[in-house]
């Protein structure tokens, strides 16, 4: 079965996540903003096609930036995979969908 959900924006969101006490900020960009959704989603493929990768192992999840470096932590709570990070959306760049 599949559902639909209306987009009501698109816009700019800071990332903060963090990795053993240390935060990393991330700006996303083209970020769609979908109010019926009750969990943010992040794509792995795009992590990927930016030169990062996402390395799932023991009920946790590392996200790597280029040379390696851990930006992200998630960990696997039920059958879903959660970040430990807080998004902030940026008013000012933030577009109406019609």
């Amino acid at each position: 079965m599949r559902s639909t959900a209306k987009v009501l924006g698109c816009g700019t969101v800071n990332l903060n996540c963090n990795v053993n006490r240390k935060i990393f900020c991330h700006k996303l960009q083209n970020v769609l903003h979908v109010s019926d959704v009750p969990n943010s989603l992040l794509s792995i493929s795009w992590i990927d096609d930016s030169g990062g990768c996402v390395d799932f192992m023991g009920g946790k999840g590392l996200v790597k930036e280029k040379g390696g470096t851990v930006i992200a932590f998630g960990y696997k709570r039920h059958k879903l995979d959660l970040m430990d990070a807080r998004a902030q959306q940026l008013g000012q760049e933030r577009t109406v969908m019609d």
